[in-house]
């Protein structure tokens, strides 16, 4: 009954009212998830702050006024973790409007994150352990670069031993180990046929066996956390359209998540340019850190990374077999493209490889 009589005056009001009355539900909606959040959020382990001259400093960000009164409470607050809808209560004497403006600067920023940390998260705090007696702009110079490589290649010399014995050498190595070298230049000329394309990912696929199922290679537990996308350039590989692709090992398919140009996203470094440009299709490796966290705790992050290595190089060493050329790449802006994966909240990228024909004409 009450339900008719609420419908029967929504419908005799005029279209003014009936927005304005739409616009108010809607913010009450808004404001009462926000309020009831009860997500946790914690303080990044990789974030440190400090209170200088009134003004709270927090990585590169500088805050100053009200928000400085919050500090240390919230901060500690937040260390051990709680939801924003706790937090309104434990501040409620604060300026709610200039609270949730921060709040949400904080999780924009990831300073207060709800879910696993990047890699480059993680591990950005070392940097500070080792000397560094090269500045910014050194690794930009390509004589540099070889200067370096060759200093690090050679320092096996100065290690001090007890003594030096010889080993024997093997020189009937099989051809895929010896012949395996990155490509940077790929056959542009050229399409990759479906059956290359599909016996290369063969080696990801899941084999059935008596004792349950087998991979090509290992993984801690037997969990396989890393996950498979692909980025299939257009025209550059038979019978398949442009999009990103999610690779299912259970049934060796790939399946199409998103129909995107992502060279339009201009997510590689100049140095990488020539590698994804004329490669036929990206490979990324995902952890996903809710099947293998929850048996190894912190070190299951690790032990991913260790597994997207040995895919790598068993890529690597595959695509040598069918005289395909493969370039592992360093670092790539993901933060622009994440958007178009899909991925799970505790699902993070590791790496990428560019795969493509080999240029005969050019030396890699």
């Amino acid at each position: 009954m009450y339900t008719r009589l609420a419908e029967g005056i929504f419908l005799l009001m005029n279209p003014l009212q009936k927005l304005y009355q739409l616009l108010k539900i809607n913010y009450w909606f808004k404001f009462s998830m926000e309020v009831f959040n009860v997500k946790k959020y914690f303080w990044a382990p990789h974030v440190h702050w400090r209170n200088e001259n009134n003004h709270i400093i927090i990585n590169d960000f500088q805050f100053r006024g009200k928000v400085v009164e919050l500090f240390p409470d919230i901060y500690f607050h937040f260390q051990k973790g709680i939801s924003l809808s706790e937090i309104y209560v434990i501040f409620k004497d604060f300026n709610p409007k200039i609270l949730k403006m921060f709040l949400k600067d904080l999780i924009r920023n990831r300073v207060l994150v709800c879910n696993v940390s990047t890699p480059t998260e993680l591990f950005e705090t070392q940097n500070k352990f080792v000397y560094q007696e090269y500045d910014d702009e050194f690794f930009l110079y390509k004589e540099n670069i070889e200067s370096y490589k060759k200093k690090q290649l050679t320092r096996f010399m100065s290690k001090n031993t007890l003594q030096s014995i010889d080993l024997e050498e093997c020189s009937d190595l099989p051809s895929l180990v010896q012949n395996r070298k990155s490509t940077r230049n790929f056959d542009t000329s050229k399409m990759m046929n479906f059956s290359k394309f599909s016996r290369l990912l063969n080696v990801f696929k899941q084999s059935p066996i008596q004792e349950g199922i087998k991979y090509f290679y290992p993984s801690a537990g037997g969990l396989y956390p890393v996950n498979i996308y692909l980025y299939i350039k257009d025209g550059r590989v038979e019978n398949l359209e442009e999009g990103i692709y999610f690779y299912n090992p259970h049934s060796h398919s790939i399946n199409l998540l998103n129909r995107v140009k992502l060279a339009e996203k201009k997510y590689h470094y100049f140095i990488n340019h020539s590698a994804f440009n004329t490669s036929n299709f990206s490979i990324f490796f995902t952890l996903d850190c809710d099947v293998i966290m929850p048996k190894y705790k912190g070190a299951g992050y690790y032990y991913g990374i260790l597994e997207c290595g040995v895919m790598s190089a068993t890529l690597a060493n595959i695509a040598e077999y069918f005289d395909v050329g493969s370039c592992s790449i360093g670092e790539i802006d993901f933060d622009k493209i994440k958007d178009e994966f899909n991925l799970n909240s505790n699902e993070i990228y590791l790496h990428s490889v560019e795969v493509g024909l080999k240029n005969k004409e050019v030396n890699h």
